[in-house]
């Protein structure tokens, strides 16, 4: 533990990321085994979240800082018809059989709560 410890200080002071869209990129790679390169569509502020799309077009990928557990809130919250044309936001209209994963220091890197303020 102590050995993480002095490993993670010591990278910490170097800890800075170029192309945020890149380190999205292998983050999903790692938490999800995808492959490719990744092109923002849209971003939303309230709740926040960045949409993206993969280069072939094929995936649509959606980050959140947001806990699955309020995301399946908002997934399940029922909305009146005319809002779901206000709210673009992706997180309200997901549909129930989307995959949803947690991403933290546990799969996302050994520093991962410190590059992603960089992001």
């Amino acid at each position: 533990m102590q050995d993480l410890r002095i490993k993670r200080e010591r990278l910490a002071r170097d800890v800075r990321v170029d192309d945020p869209i890149a380190w999205l990129g292998q983050l999903l790679g790692k938490v999800c085994n995808f492959e490719e390169s990744l092109q923002v569509v849209e971003a939303f502020d309230e709740p926040r979240a960045l949409v993206c799309v993969s280069m072939s077009g094929v995936e649509k990928i959606i980050f959140a800082p947001t806990s699955p557990v309020s995301i399946h809130r908002m997934m399940s919250k029922k909305r009146s018809r005319i809002s779901q044309y206000v709210d673009r936001n992706p997180l309200f209209a997901l549909p129930r059989n989307v995959s949803i994963h947690k991403i933290s220091v546990l799969n996302g890197g050994i520093l991962f709560d410190l590059e992603l303020p960089l992001v």
